[in-house]
């Protein structure tokens, strides 16, 4: 099967295991599976999966819907797993400087993290979470993988005053506490949430939630150690796209505090425009601030 037509390409793919991915492929050829893996075929990569060529049943090319990978120039947007809440606890959870102008953490405890992932993957649907499979997961999983064996994988508000600190409200959604309701509210198509991963490192969160009548809010964190890299526009003006040209989104909302410059500058940087200023519209804890509302519209076609 012609499979290296498909590289670089965004699949549904279903292997002779019965097995369905979808996702975004890489192609590698022979020679490289040979060299890395002592395999003897060609293949595809689809997120932590890589599945030779005699293992596959069926491939075509679709359209992404919902929170399908997306890669960018420094990252990828992919979804939630649980092993990510140990690091969100780690990045996020810790640093006060997350959530200074939200007041809200969903990632204070290593048990509310993983709470709240778990509440990310549910609203992924069914395949949000894998079970067995016969692929390769080179997710680091399984230690004892081959080139055909068999493979088990489990399925911010970050506001600082830094150019990549992150806009808005974070993109959870759900119960903020964290408790065992967490993604209740996320059982449908027109909720996003991804996050942005440098070389398997989880350095960041964005997504979309509350979609209603056309709109629907985004926020994003971006960890405290790596802003400054324009990760935080880059991972916003990827998803501001995405939303209102592949998913039919008319707008795009964000809010952030007045006093947050970093965040402010984001929205601006990605294409958003201040539509409205609150005074006294956010409280956290015992501080008060002016409230930023801005917003994204697919530009115009060109006549």
């Amino acid at each position: 099967m012609d499979i290296a037509k498909f590289d670089q390409k965004y699949v549904r793919l279903r292997t002779i295991y019965g097995n369905t991915h979808i996702g975004f492929a890489t192609y590698d050829s022979e020679e490289f599976l040979e060299c890395e893996f002592g395999g003897d075929e060609d293949g595809v990569r689809i997120e932590d999966f890589l599945i030779y060529n005699s293992q596959i049943e069926s491939i075509e090319e679709v359209t992404p819907h919902g929170s399908a990978e997306l890669w960018t120039e420094q990252m990828i947007l992919r979804r939630y797993r649980q092993e990510d809440a140990e690091e969100l606890y780690e990045r996020f959870g810790k640093d006060p400087s997350m959530y200074e102008y939200s007041g809200w953490n969903p990632y204070a405890t290593p048990e509310m993290a993983e709470e709240t992932v778990r509440g990310f993957i549910k609203s992924y649907g069914s395949l949000g979470a894998y079970a067995s499979y016969p692929e390769i997961d080179l997710s680091g999983n399984d230690d004892d993988a081959d080139d055909h064996a068999d493979a088990d994988s489990a399925a911010d508000d970050a506001c600082g005053a830094n150019d990549d600190a992150c806009a808005v409200n974070d993109d959870a959604c759900g119960d903020i506490s964290g408790d065992s309701n967490a993604g209740s509210s996320c059982e449908d198509s027109r909720t996003y949430s991804w996050v942005m991963d440098i070389e398997d490192i989880v350095v960041g969160t964005i997504g979309a939630y509350d979609y209603e009548d056309g709109r629907i809010e985004v926020g994003m964190s971006v960890a405290k150690d790596w802003q400054g890299r324009g990760l935080a526009t880059e991972a916003l003006t990827k998803v501001l796209h995405y939303l209102t040209e592949n998913e039919g989104i008319s707008v795009v909302t964000a809010w952030c505090a007045a006093e947050n410059a970093g965040s402010a500058r984001v929205l601006e940087k990605s294409g958003m425009q201040l539509v409205r200023r609150e005074n006294g519209g956010l409280t956290v804890g015992d501080k008060t601030y002016d409230k930023l509302i801005w917003e994204y519209r697919k530009p115009a076609a060109r006549t």
